[in-house]
C-alpha cells in the first residue's frame, strides 16, 4: 500500500528587520591620465567614507544613548547614518517609558538625532516610514502586508478515503499573525522519504580533519580558518 504526503501551505504576515551596513566603495580620485592618485587613495575625502544604518529598536531609545552612539560612529570615521525604526511587534521589555513610533516623543528623538548628526558633522538620512522596504505602519492591516509562505506535512496511508484535520503551519499565538489557507497538495511519498531532514550517507573533503559530520548531521558548529591557501572542497 502506498503512502501519501499532504502538504498544506498558508500565508502569514511577518516583520523583517535587516541590520545592514551600507558601504560606499569609491575611495580614490584619478588624474587626467587615469593614473591613481596615491595620496587621494590613502586619504580620501569624507564623501567617500562609509555610512551605516542606525536603528531605533522598539521603545529602547534615549537622548543619552543616541548621543553616545553617534559620537562613537563619528570617532570611527563613519560619514553618516540612515535612520531606521524597528518595533518588533510589541513593547520592548523592561523599558519605561515606551517610545511609540510617530508619537511626539518619537518625533523629538528623531529631531535630536538629526541635531546631533549636524553637531558631529555626520550626514543624516532616514526612511520615509517605519517597516521593511518603507512599507510598514499602523495603517497597514495584516491582510495587506507582506506575506510569508509556510507549510505543514501530514503522512497518510493511501488507497482509501480519509477524513482528517490538517495541522496549521507554524502555529503562533501572536494576534497580528494573519493565516490564510491557500492550497493542499497530495502526492505519493517518494521511496525512503520519512519527512525528516536529509542525512548525508557519505561526506568527503580535502579537509578531512574538520568535523563535517558533527556540522552536517549533528548541527554543531565548526571553525574554519579564513587564511586558506586553497578552496575547501566538500562532497556530499
Amino acid at each position: 500500500m502506498k503512502k501519501y504526503s499532504v502538504i498544506q501551505k498558508s500565508s502569514i504576515s511577518i516583520l523583517i528587520f535587516l541590520f545592514l551596513s551600507l558601504i560606499l566603495v569609491s575611495c580614490w580620485k584619478t588624474t587626467d591620465n587615469y593614473d591613481i592618485d596615491e595620496s587621494s587613495f590613502r586619504k580620501p575625502d569624507k564623501d567617500y567614507y562609509p555610512e551605516t544604518w542606525y536603528h531605533f529598536i522598539g521603545g529602547n531609545v534615549s537622548k543619552e544613548g543616541i548621543t553616545a552612539d553617534l559620537e562613537a560612529i563619528a570617532e570611527a570615521r563613519i560619514s553618516g547614518i540612515q535612520l531606521f525604526h524597528g518595533q518588533f511587534g510589541g513593547e520592548w521589555p523592561d523599558v519605561s517609558p515606551q517610545i511609540q513610533t510617530l508619537s511626539e516623543d518619537w518625533d523629538d528623538l528623531v529631531q535630536w538625532t538629526a541635531t546631533e548628526c549636524k553637531r558631529l558633522n555626520l550626514r543624516f538620512s532616514m526612511q520615509n516610514c517605519p517597516g521593511w522596504s518603507y512599507a510598514g505602519g499602523p495603517w497597514i492591516e495584516p491582510e495587506n502586508s507582506m506575506r510569508h509562505l509556510v507549510y505543514s506535512r501530514t503522512d497518510i496511508d493511501g488507497g482509501k478515503p480519509v477524513d482528517l484535520s490538517l495541522k496549521q503551519p507554524e502555529p503562533s499565538q501572536e494576534e497580528w499573525r494573519n493565516y490564510q489557507d491557500l492550497f493542499v497538495i497530495a502526492f505519493p511519498t517518494p521511496e525512503g522519504d520519512s519527512g525528516t531532514r536529509l542525512i548525508p550517507l557519505e561526506i568527503t573533503s580535502n579537509r578531512p580533519e574538520l568535523s563535517w559530520r558533527d556540522c552536517l548531521v549533528d548541527r554543531k558548529r565548526i571553525t574554519i580558518s579564513p587564511s586558506m591557501n586553497e578552496p575547501i572542497v566538500l562532497d556530499i
